[in-house]
């Protein structure tokens, strides 16, 4: 589940020059993740068709999370002129990081969202809360 405020946000700051990203915010319910905010990071790469976020804001984001009882819970990024399907690099990168990974198409703004089980890409359902206001975005 995922803020609608916070899902407008990442779709509405992200880059057209290069593939933004960032980390989802939020707590591992029992049957469901709930993403309470996000923090976009910089891609090292500075690539339209690849990403790596930079360490220094996931040590950051990692620390504030955990200082507010939160933890990093999913990973975002955008595709530029493709489907939102992750690519044989993000499958990589789900290996690495077994969450939640979001991918936006841009600019499209379709979104899905997956996550790689038992060496299983598996796509995840999207449920945006829109009951509560007061999603943020931390730049």
């Amino acid at each position: 589940m995922i803020r609608e405020d916070v899902l407008r946000s990442i779709v509405d700051n992200a880059l057209m020059e290069m593939e933004s990203c960032g980390l989802l915010i939020g707590v591992f319910r029992e049957l469901y993740v709930e993403v309470l905010e996000h923090r976009s990071a910089g891609n090292i790469l500075g690539s339209r068709y690849e990403f790596e976020i930079d360490p220094r804001d996931v040590i950051e984001a990692y620390n504030n999370a955990r200082s507010r009882g939160l933890e990093i819970v999913g990973i975002y990024h955008t595709h530029i002129g493709y489907p939102p399907i992750p690519s044989t690099k993000d499958i990589e990168g789900m290996r690495l990081w077994p969450i939640p990974w979001l991918i936006i198409s841009l600019p499209e703004r379709e979104k899905t969202a997956w996550m790689l089980c038992n060496e299983r890409l598996v796509g995840l359902e999207i449920i945006l809360d829109i009951s509560r206001g007061g999603g943020q975005a931390v730049a």
